[in-house]
């Protein structure tokens, strides 16, 4: 069992694996780097974090069919 101490103004975001795992029409994987790429760009806050990065995964996926649900939380403390 694991503690972890947030202080105000700490952020998380929560995933499901199919965030990172969404496939384009190529097969080719959103990924790990990409979700870090626009949560280390400091978004100015969590409703802005997840409209990035809804925005960067239907972009990606071009319409493809998905089999996984990607279901994501952006918090921050306040």
């Amino acid at each position: 069992e694991d503690t972890l101490d947030l202080e105000p103004g700490d952020r998380m975001f929560l995933y499901t694996d199919g965030v990172v795992q969404a496939r384009n029409g190529r097969h080719i994987p959103f990924g790990l780097k990409k979700l870090c790429d626009i949560l280390e760009g400091d978004p100015k806050n969590p409703d802005t974090a997840a409209r990035i990065v809804e925005q960067a995964i239907r972009k990606h996926l071009g319409g493809a069919q998905q089999n996984d649900d990607w279901t994501f939380l952006a918090l921050q403390i306040s």
